[in-house]
C-alpha cells in the first residue's frame, strides 16, 4: 500500500486589481519589448539591438556636436553641417531593416516553440489581442529607432538657428510631423514582411536571414521589372516593399523619386500599397493565430 504526500508549493490566490483585457495586453506588450531588446536574457542578447540603437544614435549627437564646435569656424549654415532629416533616413534605414529583423523572430517565435500560446488562451486575451499587443511592441519599438535620432538632429538644428532654438523649433515644427509620417512608412515597410515571416517561421536565426534576403529580392524584382517590357511593369516598382519606405519619405518631404516617375506612378501610391499589404498580412497572420489560441 502506497501512501500519498501533500507538499506545500506556496500558491495563494491574486489578491491585487483584475485588470482584464487591457491589462493582460499591456503585459504582452512590455514583454515583447524586453524582448527585443533582450532584456532579463544573457548579455549576447543584448549586444545586437543595444549596438544597433547606438549605431543610430551615434551620427546624430556627433554631428550636432562637430556644428556646435566647429559652425563660427566653417561659417556654414546649420543644414550645410547637419544634413537634412531625409537624408539622414537614409543613414538609418538600414540599420532599422536590421533591427527589425532581428525583433520580429524573437518577439513572435518563443511563445510557438515553447508551445506556450495555450497559457494565453487562458486569459480573456483573443488571436487578435495577442497579435495587436505583438505586433505593437515591435511597431513602438522601430517607430522610437526612427524617430529619437532625427529629434536629436531636430534639436540641434533649432539651436544653430540665428533666431534661437524655441522659435526655430516652433518654425520647423512641421517638419516634426514629416519626420512621424516618413518613420511610420518606413515602420511599415520593413515591419510587416517581417512580422510575416516571424509568424511562420520556426528558427530566429532563420527569420531573420529570410527577412533580409527576402525584401532585397522583392526590390531587386521590382526594379528589373520596372525596365522590363512586360505587360504592368509601371506597377512593378509597388512590389518593392523594402523600397517603399523610402518612397513614402520622398512624398512627405516633397522629394523625387526617379523610380517612380520613370514608372509614372504618383509617389501617394507607395503608402497606399504599404496599406494594403498590411490588411492582408494582418488577415493571413490571424487566420494562422487563430488555429493556436
Amino acid at each position: 500500500m502506497t501512501t500519498g504526500q501533500i507538499y506545500d508549493l506556496g500558491y495563494t490566490p491574486h489578491e491585487g486589481e483584475r485588470l482584464g483585457r487591457s491589462g493582460a495586453m499591456r503585459a504582452i506588450t512590455k514583454d515583447g519589448i524586453k524582448r527585443a531588446l533582450g532584456i532579463g536574457r544573457k548579455a549576447r542578447s543584448k549586444i545586437m539591438p543595444m549596438g544597433l540603437i547606438l549605431a543610430a544614435m551615434t551620427p546624430a549627437v556627433v554631428l550636432v556636436g562637430i556644428a556646435f564646435v566647429f559652425k563660427s569656424e566653417l561659417n556654414l549654415d546649420s543644414t550645410d553641417l547637419l544634413g537634412s532629416h531625409a537624408t539622414y533616413f537614409d543613414l538609418i534605414s538600414t540599420l532599422s531593416l536590421l533591427f527589425i529583423a532581428l525583433a520580429a523572430p524573437a518577439v513572435m517565435i518563443p511563445d510557438r516553440r515553447d508551445n506556450v500560446l495555450a497559457v494565453y488562451s487562458s486569459r480573456p486575451v483573443s488571436a487578435a489581442d495577442y497579435l495587436i499587443a505583438r505586433g505593437g511592441s515591435l511597431a513602438l519599438l522601430m517607430f522610437a529607432f526612427l524617430v529619437l535620432p532625427q529629434l536629436v538632429l531636430f534639436v540641434g538644428l533649432a539651436a544653430l538657428d540665428p533666431s534661437g532654438l524655441f522659435s526655430a523649433m516652433v518654425s520647423d515644427s512641421g517638419e516634426v510631423l514629416r519626420i512621424l509620417a516618413a518613420s511610420v512608412g518606413y515602420v511599415v515597410a520593413f515591419g510587416v514582411p517581417a512580422f510575416l515571416v516571424a509568424a511562420y517561421a520556426k528558427r530566429t536565426g532563420m527569420a531573420a536571414g529570410m527577412i533580409i534576403i527576402g525584401l532585397a529580392l522583392l526590390d531587386g524584382v521590382a526594379e528589373a521589372l520596372t525596365h522590363s517590357d512586360v505587360p504592368g511593369a509601371s506597377l512593378a516598382p509597388l512590389l518593392g516593399i523594402g523600397a517603399l519606405g523610402g518612397t513614402v519619405r520622398d512624398w512627405v518631404f516633397d522629394l523625387s523619386n526617379r523610380t517612380f516617375f520613370q514608372a509614372g506612378l504618383p509617389l501617394w501610391s507607395a503608402a497606399a500599397s504599404l496599406l494594403v499589404t498590411t490588411v492582408i498580412v494582418a488577415y493571413v497572420v490571424l487566420r494562422r493565430y487563430r488555429r493556436e489560441l
